[in-house]
């Protein structure tokens, strides 16, 4: 994390917009990291108990980029799925992901989440993702413990791991 902060980073634009989602509903965190190429643009980190006033409050902050190129990635899990058919349903073209789903390596990982967590891990190694100067962001990703087989969520709580809405945007976004 610290070299990543701390190296010149050179940008990269591919000229497209991805903007990443990790959907929630009721006390949870709905985290939205737009980027383009490396580099973060905008952060749009709220609460919300009603998924229709989510759907919303997301498509009134970037239906924007429905007009450029653009990838939108988000969370189809729970509540997730529920907001990205809201989406959908006002034009939005969206890879719906869900960490919980089969991996594409299934010989080394257990999930999809611990396949995109180590993905990203290497692109932080390797210098190739501008991090924001995000704390939370940090400390999940300072405290998120993935075996090679991931364990279930309810193990990563039971060691104190939490959730990680930041961290889960960020794996989405870039894989």
């Amino acid at each position: 994390i610290e070299s990543s902060l701390q190296a010149d980073i050179k940008d990269t634009d591919d000229g497209i917009y991805t903007l990443g989602a990790d959907l929630a509903a009721g006390g949870d965190e709905t985290v939205l990291y737009l980027r383009r190429g490396n580099k973060i643009l905008d952060s749009f980190i709220f609460r919300e108990k009603d998924t229709d006033a989510t759907a919303e409050r997301i498509h009134a902050r970037f239906s924007w980029i429905l007009k450029h190129p653009y990838i939108a990635i988000m969370d189809d899990g729970g509540v997730g799925k529920g907001i990205v058919d809201q989406l959908v349903n006002r034009s939005w073209a969206i890879s719906r992901r869900y960490n919980q789903s089969t991996p594409k390596n299934t010989k080394i990982y257990l999930n999809y989440g611990a396949e995109t967590y180590f993905h990203f891990r290497t692109l932080l190694k390797d210098l190739c993702l501008k991090l924001p100067n995000d704390k939370i962001l940090h400390e999940q990703l300072s405290s998120r413990r993935y075996e090679i087989l991931c364990p279930p969520l309810e193990r990563r709580r039971a060691r104190g791991g939490g959730y990680g809405s930041y961290l889960n945007n960020h794996l989405t976004n870039v894989s």
